[in-house]
């Protein structure tokens, strides 16, 4: 496109300043707009119709179907494929799929035109069903653990469910993460039960949560206060919050005086 683009300036200006070139630059349009016109041609037939890439693509039918269109094209196309059909597989394996020979044979239509193409496709029915297991970050993971169990959907369960059953030290992480989350609610019998966490969890071999347990025993008087007292300095840090937003909003520039009369008035 952008060639073509230029070969219509070049026509412009050396209508103006050469007109003896002119007809050069008007045969290099010519040439631009035919090539431009082929590609398109052939982005058509291997694009997906209306543009929408579904599902269902990346079967051995689709597939030949794909190097059909490619053929019709003008390009020398063969398909060999070994193994069985993808067409139960997930949707994200037939995808992949569809979009590697897809932009395989796109680049071959516009570097390689008349060239001979093989498209060969090797199925290993062991990988295909290790591709459609479900893969999750050790974040998303993690997030899920710290997430409330009424607040996890039904599916997520499952899920949670199934990835502490696989591994005994997540199944461990697990558990002492809902005991340890039964302490957030204050109760004066939780001092003790902090300490019995400590120990139990020491004795695991998680050795990121041995760190944690460190850093609560240097802090261990806040914490015993925090997990047994009803109070909080939640209203604090929230005025804390509100006094800098409000300084923030008129760019550091309020003095005392009228940051008060803003607090108090807000």
């Amino acid at each position: 496109m952008t060639s073509f683009v230029y070969a219509g300036g070049l026509e412009m200006t050396l209508g103006q300043r050469a007109p003896e070139l002119r007809g050069d630059a008007v045969r290099l349009r010519a040439m631009a707009g035919d090539a431009l016109d082929e590609l398109h041609e052939v982005l058509g037939a291997l694009g997906p119709p209306d543009a929408v890439q579904t599902d269902a693509r990346g079967s051995r039918a689709d597939v030949e179907a794909l190097a059909g269109a490619s053929s019709a094209a003008g390009a020398r196309v063969r398909l060999d494929w070994t193994g069985p059909d993808v067409a139960d597989a997930s949707s994200s394996v037939c995808r992949a799929l569809d979009r590697v020979i897809r932009e395989a044979l796109t680049n071959a239509h516009r570097y390689a035109p008349g060239a001979a193409v093989t498209v060969t496709v090797s199925v290993d029915e062991r990988q295909v069903l290790d591709a459609d297991r479900s893969h999750i970050s050790a974040r998303r993971l993690a997030r899920m653990l710290l997430t409330r169990p009424d607040n996890l959907k039904a599916e997520h369960h499952d899920l949670l469910d199934r990835l502490t059953a696989a591994c005994p030290e997540i199944t461990q992480l697990a558990t002492h993460i809902r005991d340890f989350a039964q302490l957030l609610t204050p109760h004066a019998g939780n001092a003790d039960a902090l300490a019995h966490w400590i120990v139990q969890v020491r004795a695991a071999d998680l050795p990121h949560l041995h760190a944690f347990t460190r850093g609560l025993e240097r802090d261990r008087d806040a914490v015993i206060a925090a997990l047994t007292l009803p109070y909080s300095n939640g209203p604090t840090e929230g005025v804390n919050t509100k006094t800098k937003r409000i300084a923030r909003q008129m760019h550091g520039r309020a003095g005392f005086t009228l940051l008060r009369h803003r607090i108090l008035l807000g």
